[in-house]
């Protein structure tokens, strides 16, 4: 998956923010999402439904220790965008890509790139929790970090301005792939393999239950804690603008994270989904 013609990543993105910035500037929204770029805290992701036709980009930074694709040998910086594509449908795409010096050849190009798609099984009622399946797309030969999960969340409201925000979830022990050399990579729906996770020693990979806590103040500036299947991490958010996050983090009380993303509603505002920062 790395013999494409060169492109700017960067430029690329750029451009996928002034666009939604042009198209969806007057109907901004909030969000926070973690370093995919899927609703959720730091590592892990939440069931939080975001509104029929919300668009996020950013971009995060992993640090070397911590570093999925590259498993502790470099770190890594993560472009992302996810869509709100139908009222209980989200499309999510990051690339992943090694920083530091004396990366090897093998890890240069444009990257590692994923798709995931979420489907909200349950939204979330005044007694019930949300609940989400979250799969990565089987078409590729090569995942930093495959996604394979059932997750569920609850919303509280905290007095007047707080709200507590509640997610655990699993994440499977395996994942479809296809079992295909770089080279002979011609037809994507051939070579699908089931893949133990426990066996891929070249990338760090989550497994395991996993869950975590979110409170945030009038919906501008939050603080998390999670478990994400290896270590406890904890971070922070601010929104300073409205669809505009900044977002920090310290994995196992060691390395930081940072990450930043802008959201807007490309349809305006939606009418197939309840806006996922209000406590039902």
């Amino acid at each position: 998956m790395r013999f494409y013609p060169k492109c700017n990543v960067g430029r690329l993105f750029a451009c996928l923010f002034l666009a939604a910035q042009l198209i969806g500037w007057q109907h901004s929204v909030c969000a926070q999402v973690n370093l995919f770029g899927k609703p959720g805290l730091i590592n892990t992701p939440s069931a939080v439904a975001v509104k029929d036709g919300e668009f996020v980009v950013g971009y995060s930074y992993n640090p070397q220790r911590y570093s999925f694709r590259t498993n502790g040998r470099f770190a890594e910086q993560v472009l992302f965008a996810n869509l709100g594509l139908l009222p209980r449908l989200e499309l999510n795409f990051f690339l992943m890509k090694a920083l530091g010096k004396n990366i090897p050849f093998s890890e240069k190009g444009i990257g590692d790139r994923q798709l995931d798609v979420k489907y909200m099984v349950h939204r979330e009622k005044q007694h019930l929790p949300a609940l989400a399946v979250i799969m990565t797309a089987p078409f590729g030969i090569d995942y930093a970090n495959p996604t394979y999960t059932l997750v569920t969340t609850k919303q509280f409201r905290v007095g007047r301005h707080l709200q507590l925000q509640a997610s655990a979830g699993y994440e499977a022990p395996f994942f479809v792939k296809r079992n295909v050399a770089n080279l002979q990579n011609r037809d994507f729906l051939e070579g699908f393999t089931l893949q133990k996770k426990r066996d891929v020693k070249t990338y760090r990979t989550l497994s395991g239950a996993y869950g975590g806590l979110q409170v945030n103040y009038r919906k501008r500036l939050g603080i998390m804690v999670e478990w994400d299947t290896q270590k406890i991490n904890a971070g922070v958010y601010l929104i300073p603008l409205s669809g505009w996050t900044l977002q920090a983090g310290l994995l196992n009380g060691d390395q930081w994270t940072l990450g930043t993303s802008y959201a807007v509603s490309l349809f305006g505002k939606s009418k197939n989904a309840p806006d996922a920062s209000t406590n039902p």
